[in-house]
Order: C-alpha cells, then sequence, then structure tokens
C-alpha cells in the first residue's frame, strides 16, 4: 500500500454553532463552514446529522483534482470516551452516550477521530485543526 497526502476535516462541535474547516497537512484552511447547532437533542442524531450534513457540503467543495480528504477529526464538548469515540455527557448539548465516531463513520465513510473540544484545541500539533489526525492516508 502507498501512502499519499491528504486533507484533512477538522469539525468543532459548540453549543450554538458547528464549525468545519479542510485543512491541509500543515493546517493551512481549504475550505471552511458553519451551521448552528441544534438544541434539546439527548441522544445527538439531530447534532451529529448537522455535522455530517455540513461535512458532506465540504467534501463536495473540495477539488477533485486535488489530494482527498483522508479522516475526520471532531472536538465536542463535555465527558469524551476518546477510545470509544463516544460522546458520553455534554451539559451545553444535552446529550448522553453519543455515537459520534460511528455516526459520523456510518454518514461519511472517513476514519473518525473524537476527542474533547478544549483538549483538542490545546494540542500542540493542532494550531487551527481541532484534532490531531493522520497526514497521510493509505488506501483504506
Amino acid at each position: 500500500m502507498s501512502a499519499e497526502r491528504c486533507l484533512v476535516l477538522g469539525v468543532d462541535v459548540g453549543g450554538s454553532t458547528i464549525k468545519a474547516e479542510v485543512l491541509t497537512e500543515d493546517h493551512r484552511p481549504v475550505l471552511a463552514g458553519r451551521v448552528p447547532t441544534p438544541c434539546g437533542d439527548p441522544g445527538g442524531t439531530a447534532v451529529l446529522d448537522a455535522v455530517a450534513g455540513l461535512s458532506r457540503d465540504l467534501l463536495r467543495a473540495v477539488p477533485p483534482d486535488g489530494p482527498p480528504v483522508g479522516a475526520l477529526g471532531a472536538g465536542v464538548p463535555g465527558i469524551v470516551d476518546r477510545d470509544r469515540g463516544v460522546g458520553v455527557f455534554s451539559a451545553n448539548l444535552g446529550w448522553r452516550d453519543a455515537p459520534v465516531a460511528e455516526h459520523l463513520r456510518r454518514a461519511l465513510g472517513l476514519p473518525v477521530v473524537v476527542s474533547h473540544d478544549v483538549a483538542a484545541a490545546a494540542s500542540p500539533s493542532s494550531a487551527s485543526a481541532p484534532v490531531e489526525v493522520p497526514t497521510t492516508c493509505c488506501s483504506w
């Protein structure tokens, strides 16, 4: 398998706004978008559908002759089980046990890394990306 350079889709799920950017491996933004965060969603489905919709819009806008998007990194508020990719609890989103990684993997067909939004923002390797994700991708 040969590795190729790829773009990364970074998503920040906030209490009022979901922001996303397609980034190069050196964290330069290529595309960006935002949508309002749905309210009153204990299971997280409406929020995750909004993330998937915004992500699809950005993925469709990626130039077909450039590098592909190889992974998605999502920063979410509250208690996060990073190993399982689950939003365990978020007071401001009102969710419990939201299957963030699974939902987004199924919706988008990309590998997904989920992290607490503050921890992701504090990562030295993610100056503008919400979470650290691979900057090279293989033929999955």
